[in-house]
């Protein structure tokens, strides 16, 4: 199990947090909690209700309440990126402190592709931001996410954040045309929790 206390220079701890966006990104939030230690920030947020009332995260966060009300993004990015403009107040308050934050999301559908830049750059904006690292998945075939936004997301992340994992989930899960899609896609996630416990190393 990593630890994810860290001493800093001048001999504190090193806060992290892990912010959970979209369907995707709350599942490996939970994961996480029972991958590592405990003493950081976990928090989930997505624009889904019903996700965030089954996650295990101390800190959720409904995204849009005014934009989505509840009901998701309905795998429209443009959806996700309005509700997370609406909540950033209520996103950053719960980042206060951290030195360092990783961003988990799924580039497939609407909340996590939507949401995950306006985020990043908030951070980035702040006086004194912290550490940004992001962990994403690439979208499944299928998924219904606009494949143009999704190459935006990659193409501007690395602008603002220290260290970018892309993940495909297809070839990362180990996953064929054989595979159960259900399977196929907790294994890709498996790959996102992996990728995002190394950040902490």
């Amino acid at each position: 199990m990593a630890s994810l206390t860290a001493l800093g220079n001048r001999g504190r701890n090193i806060q992290k947090a892990f912010l959970g966006l979209g369907g995707s990104g709350v599942r490996a939030i939970d994961r996480l909690l029972t991958a590592l230690a405990p003493g950081h920030k976990f928090i989930a947020a997505a624009a889904d209700q019903q996700s965030l009332e089954t996650s295990l995260a101390p800190v959720k966060i409904l995204l849009g309440p005014n934009t989505a009300q509840g009901y998701g993004c309905a795998g429209n990015p443009m959806i996700g990126r309005l509700c997370a403009e609406e909540s950033l107040p209520d996103i950053l308050t719960a980042l206060e402190g951290a030195d360092t934050v990783t961003l988990l999301a799924g580039l497939g559908g609407g909340c996590g592709a939507g949401a995950i830049l306006t985020v990043v750059k908030a951070l980035w904006r702040l006086d004194n931001p912290p550490t940004v690292n992001a962990v994403v998945t690439r979208p499944w075939p299928f998924e219904t996410g606009e494949m143009d936004l999704t190459a935006e997301v990659l193409a501007d992340l690395p602008d603002f954040c220290q260290e970018v994992t892309v993940i495909d989930p297809g070839r990362a899960s180990g996953s064929n045309l054989k595979t159960p899609l259900f399977r196929a896609k907790e294994l890709g996630l498996a790959k996102l929790v992996q990728a995002s416990v190394a950040e902490t190393r």
